[in-house]
């Protein structure tokens, strides 16, 4: 049968004391004085102590970066690149802080953004920046008008990824093989995009995968990369250009999932040909 297609400022950093190897960080301590090399009047050893003695002012003074400053910076380049003229994203202020403030679709967890969900926005672009928010759970994109090159991201910083909806969009690009470093992802939806080229092997490694769609893109080749993926229940590679036998272990799913691939067909079902002939 056939089937048819967000910030602190970072104060200036002095330069790196020399450090001997041999020389314990940490020197043991003898009547509450430092023993060896650090006793004495003044000169490097005293230099070392007044400038370990700012360090901690600095850090009672709460002049350090904040720890979201990454984050920060990422969704700010993001921001700058998919929303120009600031229509979309108007509450993403770079005088707040996206995990104390209603920056719009951010959620944070320990000052780190862990969910991102900015849908039907129009926003234009390239996702890249958002490649640096390493502590991500959730990432939906859907329903805008973003462009970038699915080759190039650095997915493997998504490795704590369970959620990932980039549906209609303008992606384009081969899935690359790094797609497998998110080994935590639960739901994959990349359909209505503009990807091509063949089907890792390296995606039917996300055994932990439930969902899977893959549907309006130009994908070729054959689905005998997916068939390992026994989790499955919500499935759709409709809509491509892929070719060969649907592996048993996706036959299950309805004719609907498959349409539009012209040179996809179905396996003979063995059990039927047998009863067929009377065996």
């Amino acid at each position: 049968m056939m089937f048819h297609r967000y910030m602190n400022k970072k104060p200036p950093q002095e330069a790196p004391q020399e450090i001997n190897i041999h020389e314990p960080l940490e020197p043991p301590r003898v009547g509450g004085r430092w023993k060896g090399s650090f006793d004495g009047g003044g000169g490097r050893n005293e230099k070392t102590l007044l400038s370990t003695s700012k360090s901690l002012d600095d850090v009672s003074q709460n002049k350090l970066p904040d720890p979201s400053s990454q984050d920060i910076n990422a969704l700010l380049s993001f921001q700058s690149s998919s929303d120009p003229f600031n229509h979309s994203l108007v509450s993403w202020s770079q005088s707040s802080n996206p995990c104390n403030s209603s920056w719009l679709g951010v959620t944070c967890k320990a000052d780190r953004v862990v969910h991102l969900v900015l849908e039907n926005l129009g926003l234009v672009g390239h996702i890249d920046a958002l490649t640096k928010l390493d502590q991500l759970r959730l990432l939906s994109l859907k329903n805008n008008n973003l462009s970038s090159n699915i080759a190039t991201l650095n997915l493997s910083s998504w490795k704590d990824l369970k959620l990932l909806y980039l549906s209609n969009n303008h992606l384009h690009g081969q899935l690359p093989n790094e797609i497998g470093c998110l080994r935590r992802l639960h739901r994959l939806d990349l359909s209505g995009n503009r990807l091509s080229g063949v089907i890792p092997v390296a995606l039917g490694r996300l055994t932990r995968l439930v969902t899977l769609r893959l549907e309006h893109n130009s994908f070729s080749g054959t689905l005998q990369p997916l068939s390992g993926l026994s989790s499955i229940s919500d499935f759709n590679v409709s809509e491509n250009a892929l070719s060969g036998e649907i592996p048993e272990s996706l036959s299950t799913f309805p004719p609907s999932a498959f349409g539009g691939n012209r040179g996809l067909s179905r396996k003979p079902n063995q059990t039927a040909i047998k009863r067929s002939m009377g065996e």
